[in-house]
């Protein structure tokens, strides 16, 4: 709101909501009859250039209480002082532009006072142009909000339906497919009943890519650690047909963090980046170390790899969209009460670590907490 009032179309559209209560005050003026037109005119402009002054007081009073669905027993309380405040300085502003008008007419100061009847009616004009003036600011903040909610949502889902169009590709890339079939081959001579498994890990992986984030009605974008974790330890086992011994992985994952709901593809795109720049580039053995626990009421995440490491600049850098993604799809879903951070340096790996608020919101939470599993 304070942004709005410093453009040109803030002015007009303020001014312009004025001219009612100026008609209505000349009106006013000129039915009591005697009472001439410069009078008339001069009297609504001191009425309404106060007025329409201390509203931007109003404006500014709403933008430092801006409204909200929280219940706080202060706000309508300290609304009704400020309905004081408002009434007693237009009524002392008047007064004090009538005794120079006056004075000046007369060469000799003139103080004005009001009557009672006029001290009342102002004050009941004051209160219904308070009540206009906040009303007005506080649908527009309302309206405001609601845009950058809608927004939020719409960029949010953006964002994950990037991120599974990201893993679908992942998975589907000529050389990874070519090197997982080649190996499914080899097992299918050798171990039959590990290449059948393998080949059903890999559907799985399809089949949570094409579903995951839309089973829960309440949050589409959301599914349990469980389910995100058995999509990981999917594609690990298939990264591990593709890189043998050269990967090594080591998990420290808690059985109640499980239960936890998170952003579909939160944990997978992090992984992935580990494998694809500590691991595959390399003949030696690397590691990769995935954790996730509850500390408090959050959640934290962390993978961490013993590959060369690299600087926060040139991560920032990257063209690569899997850890921008999970940042900000995350920093849209949590507005703030979400971490997400980088720890890396040469010859010290890379370390990332997300901590999210604890959520368990899923109704059949139960059926879930029997198919999770943890394996290593």
């Amino acid at each position: 709101m304070a942004a709005i009032r410093k453009t040109s179309k803030f002015w007009i559209i303020y001014a312009a909501a004025w001219l009612p209560y100026t008609a209505t005050y000349i009106s006013i003026f000129l039915g009591q009859g005697n009472v001439e037109v410069r009078a008339a005119v001069l009297g609504t402009i001191f009425n309404i250039g106060t007025a329409a002054s201390l509203g931007l007081g109003v404006l500014r009073i709403c933008d430092r209480f801006p409204w909200t669905l929280n219940r706080r027993p202060w706000f309508f309380p300290a609304h009704l002082g400020f309905v004081a405040a408002y009434s007693l300085l237009w009524i002392l502003m008047l007064m004090m532009l009538m005794t120079i008008e006056r004075s000046v007419i007369a060469k000799a100061w003139t103080p004005v006072t009001f009557a009672r009847p006029i001290i009342i009616w102002t004050i009941l004009n004051a209160l219904l142009i308070y009540g206009t003036i906040a009303s007005v600011a506080y649908v527009i903040q309302v309206s405001s909000h609601l845009g950058e909610e809608r927004a939020r949502a719409d960029r949010s889902e953006a964002l994950r339906a990037m991120a599974e169009l990201k893993a679908l590709r992942a998975q589907l890339n000529p050389h990874f497919l070519f090197n997982t079939l080649h190996s499914l081959m080899a097992l299918v001579r050798h171990n039959p009943q590990a290449a059948e498994d393998a080949l059903e890990r890999f559907a799985n992986m399809l089949r949570y890519t094409l579903k995951a984030g839309r089973e829960d009605k309440g949050k589409a974008d959301d599914v349990l650690l469980c389910d995100e974790w058995n999509f990981v330890q999917n594609y690990l086992t298939m990264e591990k047909l593709r890189l043998g011994d050269r990967l090594h992985v080591e998990t420290r994952i808690a059985t109640d963090s499980l239960h936890c709901a998170v952003p579909a593809f939160v944990l997978q795109p992090l992984v992935e980046n580990a494998i694809k720049h500590a691991i595959a580039p390399y003949l030696r053995t690397g590691k990769v170390m995935i954790a996730s626990r509850i500390e408090g009421d959050e959640l934290v995440l962390e993978v961490r790899d013993d590959g060369p490491g690299t600087t926060l600049e040139e991560i920032e850098a990257s063209r690569g969209l899997g850890l921008q993604a999970v940042r900000q799809r995350i920093e849209l879903r949590y507005r703030g009460q979400a971490r997400f951070s980088i720890d890396t340096a040469s010859s010290k790996g890379v370390a990332i670590s997300i901590r999210l608020p604890v959520e368990e919101s899923f109704e059949d939470e139960r059926k879930r907490e029997e198919s999770c599993s943890v394996t290593g």
